[in-house]
């Protein structure tokens, strides 16, 4: 006989939807910010960002799991081509 629970309210529409809009402003959030956010345990954030939305972390940014080659390295490309700058803008790294 299953033991009684309390009902799962943390993976409700409204805060996957709100999850899905915390990452798309910022790629590189953490579990812990959407935790601190919404008030929800650790578990169901991790549950919501990768089993619901699909996402995983690539080079510390959340993207897509379904993603081509083509945008794999489209993604690896931007992120280096972002730290381009910041060398040569500091000659004696």
């Amino acid at each position: 006989m299953p033991r009684p629970r309390r009902p799962r309210t943390d993976c409700t529409e409204e805060n996957v939807r709100k999850v899905d809009d915390m990452v798309k402003a910022n790629r590189r959030i953490t579990i812990d910010c959407v935790v601190e956010e919404l008030g929800i345990g650790p578990e169901r954030a991790h549950k919501i960002i990768n089993d619901i939305l699909g996402y995983r972390k690539v080079l510390a940014r959340w993207v897509p799991r379904h993603t081509n080659m083509e945008q794999r390295m489209a993604v690896s490309l931007r992120v280096c081509s972002s730290g381009i700058p910041m060398v040569f803008s500091n000659p004696g790294i």
